[in-house]
């Protein structure tokens, strides 16, 4: 299984060469573990207006949005207010 650490990539590369490595990422997903494209946009939504939401990371769980939202078994971390 590949995985991604955000703290190296973060530090080590600009921002023109992270999204295409996360979107690598994303796409060796299999499509048992992945939410149907409507749900993962619903979702982006939500974290796209979120206040925690900092530099497309999640301010509760360190997470890249664009990884932790389209994987079906996970959901919002905000403590208080779940959004997905």
């Amino acid at each position: 299984m590949k995985y991604i650490c955000k703290r190296c990539m973060v530090f080590q590369e600009d921002e023109a060469e992270l999204l295409p490595k996360i979107q690598s990422y994303i796409d060796t997903l299999d499509n048992s573990i992945r939410v149907h494209e409507t749900i993962y946009q619903e979702r982006l939504q939500h974290c796209e207006n979120c206040s925690d939401l900092i530099n497309g990371i999640c301010k509760h769980c360190g997470c890249f949005v664009l990884v932790r939202a389209i994987k079906r078994k996970l959901h919002c971390p905000h403590p208080k207010l779940p959004k997905w």
